[in-house]
């Protein structure tokens, strides 16, 4: 998991980012909502590399990130928000 992403509070105020990276996660997150391919986003995000991008995705398949996101974000879910 740490080859993937990282947490630090000295780069972007801890906000979860691709290890070695600036790129937040979630950036990759709201443009796949978007509606722009995987590999659109590694191509805006090229310091990301191809391998941290299809594990995040593995990872947000096997456990919905996004969706919990969101609602810690708006402090209500997708639902409550409609």
């Amino acid at each position: 998991m740490k080859e993937l992403v990282r947490s630090d509070n000295q780069i972007l105020e801890g906000v979860l980012c691709f290890a070695g990276t600036r790129v937040p996660v979630a950036a990759l997150i709201e443009h796949l909502r978007g509606g722009h391919t995987a590999d659109y986003c590694l191509e805006q995000f090229s310091s990301v590399a191809r391998e941290q991008r299809m594990g995040v995705l593995e990872l947000v398949e096997r456990h919905p990130l996004a969706s919990s996101d969101e609602k810690h974000r708006t402090g209500r879910s997708r639902r409550a928000a409609g």
